[in-house]
């Protein structure tokens, strides 16, 4: 009898650990939320200013000169520049498209303000050019990519460059735009390096970041595709940092453009939803003050939640959709990790997306009128951490 009380008291205690093990597991999750719900108390995110660019034709926003305080933008019709102050008057509009001594006749990449030296940079698949304040040619390098691209409505990105170790010359990425298949078009599929960048110093085009290094960030590509996978990334000029990630991952790579790239440090973070059958994907990464990174990403449609959206509004298209994006936020010290819903309904999360000083970003509102509006407007929202 003595031996069968010990056994049971023995089983009794088994029983016991197991149950204490599953309530931990089960409250678990309900700490985490308890803890994601705090960490986004101490992050905000406001609308503080807005303009307005009264314009006959569609603008591109590219670029901002926070010394000027002024916007670099693009007709998307006349492939006009335009200087643009801070409330949305346009200041002037450049037209350098042809085959004079100050124009260029090539199909425009990037173009963005010169900040370091003045002027402005244009950037194609053939030539490099530096342009002075008043739009002359200060400089023209002239360069064949083995990537080429044709975008008709005008150029789409800033100039990604950079300043190596004690260089007075910059570098430039001549086929590396975040968001952009920087591989389509390549006869070539076996591919090695990422990066083909414009030295200066040499005159030559040259590659860098090997694909198959260690230090890449993971990718997980959905099944059945093998393409090269799609950079998301923001340049940090002043501190010379290149922040990467791709479409289908969820680590961040940080890299010293000064000392070849090299591999600082990696960030991980996770998706709330992520699903490849839904074309989830990352499509941007900002960089803000106090060690924040901001990942926006699109969650995605299943076909059967489409199909019946399409019913309602066959114009419907789930990459315009806001509802459909997410915004992580995270420090590089985990402090703090957080996922809120797109915190712009009224803006288009696939247009122009600008980053702006003192953590903010200027985005493209949301048009829903008949008639082809002869005016552009743009929020601008500001992101503060407590």
């Amino acid at each position: 009898m003595e031996m069968f009380f010990c056994d049971l008291l023995k089983v009794c205690k088994i029983v016991f650990n197991l149950f204490i093990v599953f309530l931990l597991l089960f409250l678990c999750p309900s700490c985490d939320k308890r803890s994601n719900k705090e960490e986004s108390n101490l992050v905000t995110i406001e609308k503080v200013d807005s303009i307005r660019v009264d314009w006959e034709t569609k603008i591109t926003i590219l670029d901002f000169d926070q010394n000027k305080s002024r916007y670099l933008a693009v007709d998307q019709v006349t492939k006009e520049f335009l200087i643009i102050d801070n409330t949305g008057k346009v200041l002037e509009s450049i037209q350098r498209f042809g085959d004079g001594p100050n124009e260029y006749n090539s199909s425009l990449i990037a173009a963005s303000f010169f900040e370091e030296k003045g002027g402005y940079l244009l950037l194609s698949s053939r030539d490099l050019i530096w342009y002075s304040d008043v739009w002359e040619v200060n400089d023209r390098f002239r360069f064949v990519s083995e990537w080429y691209a044709v975008f008709y409505t005008g150029p789409r990105y800033a100039v990604p460059y950079y300043y190596q170790k004690n260089g007075s010359d910059i570098f430039v990425f001549t086929n590396f735009f975040s968001g952009f298949n920087s591989n389509a078009g390549i006869k070539d599929t076996n591919i090695d390096f990422l990066v083909e960048q414009f030295n200066p110093v040499a005159d030559r085009l040259e590659k860098v970041i090997l694909f198959k290094s260690a230090d890449i960030p993971r990718i997980d590509l959905p099944k059945g595709n093998s393409s090269m996978p799609v950079q998301v990334y923001h340049l940090d000029k002043e501190k010379n940092l290149m922040y990467l990630t791709f479409q289908h991952s969820n680590e961040i790579g940080v890299y010293d453009l000064r000392e070849n790239f090299e591999l600082k440090y990696n960030v991980n973070f996770n998706h709330d939803v992520f699903n490849q059958s839904n074309n989830s994907k990352n499509v941007g990464l900002f960089r803000f003050d106090q060690g924040l990174t901001g990942i926006l990403y699109f969650k995605g449609l299943n076909e059967s939640s489409e199909v019946a959206k399409k019913s309602v509004d066959p114009n419907y298209v789930p990459f315009f959709d806001p509802k459909l994006y997410g915004l992580i936020l995270i420090k590089d010290d985990k402090s703090i990790e957080v996922e809120v819903p797109f915190p712009f309904p009224d803006c288009e999360p696939n247009s122009e997306i600008v980053q702006l000083p003192g953590n903010r970003i200027l985005m493209r509102d949301i048009y829903n009128g008949d008639v082809e509006p002869e005016f552009s407007s743009y929020s601008i929202f500001e992101v503060s951490v407590q």
